[in-house]
């Protein structure tokens, strides 16, 4: 199965978007602050990317591999939540999830 993203991998966030776009990190919000919709299917994309990147990344600890893949486990609709990214990007949510599945085993990397 080939990934195909409705933009680069190597776009970077707009220069006001207010995330360095980790999951777990503080997003910096500031109260009344407006997101654009070019500001939001941004960090949509950059969550998918940059979760797929962690999983990839040896060096990620054990808490936030399982924080990730419970994400991608989870059927919730909120507006970030992994589904609504996939289907922002134009993604079958439960194809990627299955070969992210597949990739990554709970709590290691696959070889």
């Amino acid at each position: 199965m080939i990934l195909k993203f409705s933009r680069p991998l190597s776009r970077a966030a707009p220069s006001d978007c207010p995330a360095q776009l980790g999951l777990a990190r503080d997003f910096g919000h500031k109260p009344g602050l407006a997101w654009s919709d070019t500001d939001v299917q941004t960090l949509r994309f950059r969550l998918l990317v940059d979760a797929i990147r962690a999983l990839e990344n040896p060096r990620v600890g054990a808490v936030t591999r399982s924080g990730l893949l419970d994400w991608i486990a989870s059927d919730k609709i909120t507006p970030f939540s992994f589904r609504v990214c996939c289907i922002a990007e134009g993604l079958d949510p439960d194809a990627l999830r299955d070969l992210l599945n597949f990739r990554f085993k709970r709590g290691r990397q696959a070889a």
